[in-house]
């Protein structure tokens, strides 16, 4: 686990944990094994594309997010994400964790930082540039870079008006 600002920490499922914490916050942004295990305990009056690809428990967020090498993801993952993080960052420390913590998870970091302005927002490139330096780990896999190369003046614009 790598706090990439104050507050913020980036990690792998080693960091993972269910459980409520008081001073934690968890994205867990893998279907296998978080966002899976999630919905097999959730309420089955929950259907639709929302508890499909995300479920809000208490301070944890599941997200179905798979990492496909073309760019099939769902707006809904990172807007439910960032809105996530801009609720709980600044009352406690918040993990966001993938399979491997080197590609979906500091995704959702860098499109966090760049809308908050706390990286650069003008071009995914320079956001990545500046990104590299808090996180030397991030490798986005080829759907994630495609994806923020196609859609990244609407992720940097998440809930601001």
């Amino acid at each position: 686990m790598k706090e990439i600002t104050p507050g913020l920490f980036v990690g792998d499922d080693s960091e993972c944990f269910d459980e409520e914490r008081s001073d934690w916050a968890v994205v867990h942004a893998c279907k296998e094994p978080c966002h899976s295990r999630a919905i097999s305990v959730q309420d089955e009056a929950a259907t639709g594309e929302q508890s499909a690809l995300v479920i809000e428990r208490g301070s944890h967020l599941y997200l179905n997010m798979l990492d496909p090498e073309r760019p099939r993801i769902s707006p809904l993952l990172f807007q439910t994400a960032v809105q996530f993080l801009r609720t709980h960052v600044p009352e406690r420390k918040v993990l966001i964790h993938c399979n491997a913590g080197d590609s979906r998870a500091p995704s959702i970091a860098l499109a966090y930082l760049a809308g908050e302005g706390k990286i650069a927002s003008d071009s995914y490139d320079s956001a990545e540039e500046e990104f590299l330096e808090l996180y030397p780990d991030f490798s986005p896999g080829s759907g994630v870079f495609a994806y923020f190369q196609n859609a990244w003046s609407d992720l940097v614009t998440i809930g601001q008006s």
